[in-house]
């Protein structure tokens, strides 16, 4: 661990990093004070070697959507939260494309396939958890290579999310043992629905890494929106260098 980011163990054709509290806000959808989160994104890209300009970030807001990046989408975003692609997922097979998504609490999930030169980035939220974003994208992806060849890296993201009783339907049974009950209510841990989510979808247990799943509710190496109750973020990128 870096004192400003946490690195995932895949391969040297591959960037893929998540910022951490030392890195400061990299969100402008949660500041008025657009400079410093510029500052922030200058000093930590330089660190870890990318360029600023090529990054194409999500305009997110918490759907089921996967979007394909191009040569055309190159630094969609970096100048405000708006100009960014509207979805909450991404995926390339081009080089030199920072993929980034925004998160405190919420689960980034990153993916990577060496044999087919293929790099996604899913931002899973509570309510992006229960429209099943990462059973969406993974069909999805199955479609364009051979999903044996990939492999996942979960994120930090938060142990737990209260749920509201309307939700309850809405979890497949596969995603049932995800739910919490205790005397202050009932709660879903994300991280274990998306898990499900993956497995229910032919990928194995072994494809995953978990190395970096911190609990953001427990940890004091990241934002937490829910623990310190206020608007800062995080990001997760992932980029193919060659």
């Amino acid at each position: 661990m870096e004192n400003k980011y946490l690195k995932y163990n895949f391969d040297n054709n591959v960037i893929a990093i998540t910022s951490l509290k030392d890195a400061k806000n990299m969100a402008y959808q949660v500041t008025n004070n657009k400079k410093e989160v510029y500052q922030n994104r200058i000093s930590l890209f330089k660190e870890i070697g990318i360029n600023y300009n090529n990054c194409c970030y999500v305009y997110q807001f918490h759907s089921d959507i996967l979007l394909k990046v191009n040569q055309d989408d190159i630094g969609k975003g970096k100048d405000s939260f708006e100009s960014g692609l509207r979805c909450d997922a991404l995926y390339t097979f081009e080089n030199n494309i920072p993929l980034v998504i925004f998160h405190a609490d919420c689960q980034p999930i990153l993916l990577y396939s060496k044999q087919d030169h293929f790099i996604a980035i899913i931002h899973a939220g509570y309510e992006g958890t229960l429209k099943h974003i990462t059973s969406k994208a993974i069909k999805q992806i199955s479609s364009l290579i051979d999903i044996k060849n990939l492999k996942i890296s979960f994120g930090p993201s938060a142990s737990y999310f209260p749920l509201k009783n309307e939700d309850i339907n809405r979890l497949e049974e596969y995603e049932k043992d995800s739910v919490i009950e205790n005397d202050n209510g009932i709660y879903i841990d994300i991280r274990k629905a998306n898990l499900s989510q993956l497995l229910t979808n032919n990928i194995k247990k072994e494809q995953i890494d978990f190395t970096n799943m911190l609990d953001t509710l427990k940890s004091d190496f990241t934002f937490s929106a829910s623990k310190d109750k206020i608007q800062n973020r995080m990001i997760s990128l992932i980029m193919l260098k060659q």
